[in-house]
């Protein structure tokens, strides 16, 4: 169970690695913040399938449910490319602002999101 588990954030990891990478932004005008708060928008609109569905397998890992993880894990393998595409897409729209900003935003802007976020940098060290 907990190389499903792994198996499981792994998959969520490599979903979310574009958008986690925390690129240096040296501007503090409104027009970065304004990107900054569109940015954070777009990362939210993007990921909140993935955090949604991120959400409904978290209890059955912890309750030890093979089955029904696997059953869920289909959907990630079916969400992680489009996730994937987009965050590529965001990356290349906002190359060179402060991502590590954006993230902030994500905790009062799309919690489930940030939360997903915060887990997989958790594991990430």
């Amino acid at each position: 169970m907990k190389r499903i588990k792994n198996l499981c954030l792994f998959i969520f990891l490599t979903s979310v690695c574009f958008a986690c990478k925390k690129n240096e932004g040296n501007s503090n005008n409104s027009s970065s913040t304004s990107k900054v708060d569109a940015m954070a928008k777009e990362i939210c609109d993007c990921k909140k399938d993935m955090a949604d569905l991120n959400e409904k397998i978290e209890p059955f890992t912890a309750q030890n449910k093979t089955q029904e993880v696997m059953n869920l894990f289909k959907e990630v393998g079916a969400l992680s490319d489009g996730v994937a595409k987009c965050e590529m897409s965001i990356q290349k729209k906002y190359a060179g602002q402060n991502m590590a900003a954006a993230e902030k935003k994500l905790d009062t802007l799309c919690p489930k999101v940030a939360k997903m976020i915060n887990n997989l940098k958790k594991i990430e060290q």
